[in-house]
Parts: C-alpha cells; sequence; structure tokens
C-alpha cells in the first residue's frame, strides 16, 4: 500500500473548500492510501482541551477524517512498532483524551525550548534559512549532539554511540522510541540552531508539527502547506536518509497552472 499523509492544513483547506484546486490536486494521488495518525487527532483534541471547541464541531471534524482517511490509522502498537491500525478517528479520540494530561507536560516543555532558543540562539535565522534543507544538519557535531541528547535521556548505551553515528531510518524505523526521540532531538536542534525557528507562541502548533514529521516517515509522500513545517521535514528528513517525498502544496498548485 502506497500512503498519502497529509498536514493537518490541507484537510481543512479539503473539509472547508478554502482554497481553489486542493481537491483537484488530491484527486492526482488517487493510487495512495490517505492515512491518519495520533497527531491529526491531536490536533483536533487540542480545540476542545485548550479552546472549548463544542463537541458537536469535534464530531464534525472526525467525521470527515473518517470519510478521508477511513480506518487506516498510522499509530505505534508496541514501543517498538508503528503500522497501519485499522482504527476510525473517533477511537483514536476516546483514547487521546482521556490521556490528553500528558500533553500539558509536552507543551511546557516545548515552550521552554523555544523561549530559550530565541534569549539564547546559536545563529540567526536571518543566515541560517538561506542554506538548502538538505545541508543544514550536514556538519557532524550536529549528529554528534543528536546522539548524545539519546544517550543522556537512556535510551542508547554509550558504547553504541559511533554506531548511532551512522543510522538511518531503515535502522531505527523498527524502534519507534528510539526513532521518535531522534526526529524530536533534531527538531529541537533546528530550532537551536535557527533554521525557520518558530515564534514564541506558536510552541503548540509545533509540538503538533514534530509529531507530523514523525509519522510522515513512515509514508509515501507528505503534503504540507506550512513553508517552515515543509523545510524542517526536509532536513530532518535527509539526515536520516527518509525516502518519504515531501511536497509544498503551493509548488503543486503552481506546477499545476503550468501545465
Amino acid at each position: 500500500m502506497k500512503k498519502l499523509y497529509l498536514d493537518f492544513n490541507i484537510i481543512n483547506y479539503l473539509k472547508d473548500n478554502s482554497l481553489d484546486g486542493v481537491q483537484d490536486i488530491i484527486n492526482t494521488f488517487d493510487e495512495y492510501t490517505i492515512v491518519f495518525s495520533p497527531a491529526h487527532i491531536e490536533e483536533i483534541a487540542v480545540s476542545e482541551k485548550r479552546m472549548n471547541q463544542s463537541k458537536e464541531i469535534i464530531n464534525q471534524e472526525l467525521d470527515f477524517l473518517y470519510k478521508l482517511a477511513k480506518t487506516y490509522a498510522l499509530r505505534p502498537i508496541t514501543r517498538e512498532e508503528c503500522i497501519i491500525y485499522d482504527e476510525t478517528p473517533f477511537d483514536c479520540y476516546e483514547r487521546v483524551i482521556k490521556d490528553y494530561n500528558r500533553n500539558d507536560l509536552a507543551e511546557l516543555t516545548d515552550k521552554s525550548i523555544i523561549e530559550q532558543v530565541h534569549y539564547f540562539p546559536i545563529f540567526k535565522p536571518k543566515y541560517m534559512n538561506n542554506v538548502e534543507p538538505e545541508d543544514v544538519l550536514l556538519p557532524i557535531i550536529y549528529r554528534e549532539l543528536i546522539i548524545m541528547e539519546l544517550v543522556n535521556n537512556g535510551l542508547i548505551d554509550q558504547k553504541d554511540f559511533e554506531q548511532a553515528l551512522r543510522w538511518t531510518f531503515n535502522d531505527i524505523k523498527d524502534r519507534f522510541y528510539i526513532y521518535e526521540a531522534y526526529v524530536n532531538a533534531s527538531a529541537n536542534l533546528i530550532e537551536k540552531i535557527g533554521f525557520f525557528r518558530e515564534r514564541i507562541k506558536q510552541y503548540r502548533s509545533r509540538l503538533h508539527d514534530v509529531s507530523h514529521i514523525i509519522y510522515a516517515g513512515y509514508c509515501d509522500i507528505f503534503i504540507t502547506n506550512d513553508n517552515k513545517l515543509f523545510m524542517k521535514t526536509k532536513a530532518i528528513f535527509s539526515l536520516l536518509n527518509i525516502e518519504t517525498k515531501v511536497e509544498y502544496l503551493n509548488d503543486l498548485r503552481q506546477r499545476r497552472i503550468e501545465k
């Protein structure tokens, strides 16, 4: 099965019919199966938990996601394994809401990270944003910092450090907890070095963005209309040699116009 992963902004365009041509573009990927992940569900849940959105609106969001992705849920079923699981968005939502208090700490942590990189930046976005995304994490020191974070968090042993420096996605895709931590560490480093750095008030959106990067790595195509997410995803996927094709919606629209 060829899997298509859509950023939540694309799903909203489709639901609201708020941007011309989006449905036609998605229709060109008819040989792909659209999947959803807990990251999509968390973006819906946040509107209930943080913004007091009505249950009626929540159900409309979940219903549209079901029409779009059916029961093709991309989710970890163990600490190690992330697979396509037969589950509706409604079932996933109940599980996410039940454990939503875990997001409190995650949001505080992410806010702290973004505040720190704004107050104590390594480089300025004015410089870093001119670097090609495939080159952003190329220096070996960055890979070393990422692996050291995994060691410090007790996820791998110091003796595995040298081997971990050569990891690609294929080496860790079946160890989801390692892959997830690797992407998180990479995303944090990207903020520190100033590559398309997020504004402080965007910390919650960034939390969801990183989750989308994680799950998109298990798919064949990822489409977003968020330029910052597009560039960061390309940087992290290049670092791990992830073969997922990352598409920017505006580029797809422009290519369609030029045909």
